[in-house]
């Protein structure tokens, strides 16, 4: 209880107020109510001074008091004006110290928020299956929850933590990001898998990364650091920084340790969906394999069922050419020039023919040679030594480019080598004004159609700046007899698909209009 003046001086103040706020009687004789008045509160004490200095009563008024050491009291109480005939005028108030009810209040709206959010983060993470997208809205939600002026999840990638998603200002130009990962306070957590509480940077026992302060501009003063944990084991952090000596409130350190474990249910989910992806593009890389496989088997047989039942009659025509030729040559009539030409003519489609059914039987019985150790760049530069003057002849710029570590590969070099002249004589014939053909190799780990295990290989490139393909050809290209060239027979691309197959092997193609056509080849190694 209290009585003020209209000077506001404090008349009298029993002793619960006295203890409530900490002074002595002495003190509190001394004081003005503007020296107990929250200063947030003055203006609006001023406004009911003022009614209740004309006889008015105001009930349930609520305040907040500063006590003798600083404290914040919150009050909440009824004041009246007490007026005597020829004594000075009082405002008395009776009030009741609230402020455990009022921050249990506080508390209990916090909690509230604080729930609502982590829900929110929950229905958040089955919204979607893109990581990125839905650790970066976790993320807009951690920088209110925990008040943070940036917020980061750094995921592992090899011996590097990348910087995967970022919210707030203390984190710009920090998304893509890369720091080794056995720096700065996430590095620290990343080995221990212990969350750290870093209150300040002077007297931090793990010095923070300045490299990446550099990239953002953002000088870290205090930091909240948690692991990110999957059934593996830490795969990344999530972080929380200041700029500013600001200490983190109690429960950001929890708070941020549920949010980590949202997002890794979100990594997880993603880990997931995209590994069901890869084996869906795989099953059906396989089916597309083994439809062509069986599709080549079907026309290799009939191809040689044909060519068998073609060379019979072919050679008997040879046969019979060759007697009609002797028999015209013994007589003493003299033959007509034209019928020599029409003679020349048929002997030379005869024998064009013959090769093709040559041909026809290779692709469906390859020629078998011993395999041999091989070195694929020595093999196409021989190729491109025998091209020399034609690539030069066609206005073909030719760019080879290969790795230091090409494996050896074991298989048939001469047919290896009939597979790259194909796709030299293509680019060629694809760049009939002059272009650009450009041929790589690398090694690379693959996984072959029915097969779910990696195995080292050597990628051959064969990229040219043509005219391309068309897009109702290309799904057909290896297939016999298809061909986009005026003059071609369609049995090179088909011949070579099955001399890689022979290889235990796959050979790609991409292809626009306009753009040019890109031949990727992958030989296992071994």
């Amino acid at each position: 209880m209290q009585a003020i003046d209209p000077h506001g001086r404090v008349c009298y103040v029993n002793l619960s107020w006295r203890k409530a706020l900490g002074y002595t009687a002495e003190e509190a004789a001394q004081l003005t109510i503007w020296d107990v008045i929250h200063p947030s509160q003055h203006e609006h004490c001023r406004q009911q001074l003022t009614e209740l200095w004309t006889g008015k009563t105001a009930y349930n008024l609520a305040t907040k008091l500063l006590t003798r050491d600083g404290r914040l009291l919150i009050v909440n109480g009824n004041l009246a004006y007490h007026s005597q005939i020829g004594q000075t005028s009082w405002v008395f108030g009776f009030f009741r110290d609230v402020t455990l009810v009022a921050q249990a209040m506080h508390n209990a709206q916090s909690y509230r928020h604080q729930l609502e959010t982590l829900s929110h983060m929950g229905q958040l993470v089955t919204s979607s299956l893109n990581m990125e997208e839905v650790l970066q809205r976790v993320l807009d939600e951690v920088t209110g929850l925990v008040a943070a002026e940036g917020v980061a999840v750094l995921l592992l990638e090899g011996d590097e933590l990348v910087f995967v998603a970022v919210s707030g200002p203390g984190t710009r130009g920090l998304l893509h990001t890369r720091m080794p990962a056995h720096k700065g306070v996430a590095g620290h957590v990343l080995q221990t898998g212990q969350s750290m509480n870093v209150t300040s940077r002077a007297t931090s026992n793990v010095p923070l990364y300045e490299e990446v302060e550099k990239v953002s501009g953002f000088v870290t003063q205090t930091m909240l650091a948690v692991p990110i944990i999957l059934e593996q084991g830490v795969i990344g952090v999530l972080e929380a920084a200041h700029s500013q000596p600001l200490p983190f409130t109690a429960d950001a350190l929890p708070l941020l340790e549920s949010a980590s474990h949202w997002a890794a249910i979100a990594i997880h989910n993603a880990m997931l969906y995209e590994k069901e992806r890869e084996q869906y593009q795989q099953l059906h890389q396989s089916q597309a394999h083994l439809v062509q496989a069986e599709k080549m088997a079907a026309l290799g047989r009939l191809s040689s069922s044909v060519a068998h039942e073609i060379n019979n009659p072919i050679q008997a025509i040879q046969g019979c050419m060759t007697l009609a030729v002797e028999e015209l040559a013994q007589a003493a009539v003299p033959i007509p020039e034209e019928v020599e030409t029409y003679l020349g003519i048929v002997q030379t489609e005869l024998m064009r023919v013959a090769e093709m059914c040559s041909r026809l039987r290779d692709f469906y019985e390859p020629a078998a040679d011993a395999a041999e150790a091989i070195q694929i760049s020595s093999l196409i530069e021989e190729v491109l030594a025998l091209m020399h003057r034609t690539i030069a002849d066609s206005n073909i710029t030719t760019h080879c480019q290969w790795a230091a570590d090409l494996p050896i590969v074991w298989g048939n070099s001469n047919q290896l080598k009939q597979v790259f002249l194909n796709l030299v004589l293509n680019a060629l014939d694809a760049m009939p004004h002059g272009g650009e053909l450009h041929i790589t190799a690398e090694y690379v780990k693959i996984t072959l159609a029915g097969n779910h295990r990696t195995q080292p290989a050597t990628r051959i490139i064969f990229r040219d700046t043509g005219e391309g393909i068309s897009p109702e050809i290309l799904p057909h290209l290896f297939e016999p007899f298809v061909t986009s060239k005026m003059a071609g027979s369609g049995l090179g691309l088909s011949t070579s698909y099955g001399i890689i197959q022979d290889h235990h092997g796959q050979i790609q193609v991409e292809s626009r209009l306009g753009q040019g056509t890109t031949f990727v080849i992958d030989l296992p190694v071994g």
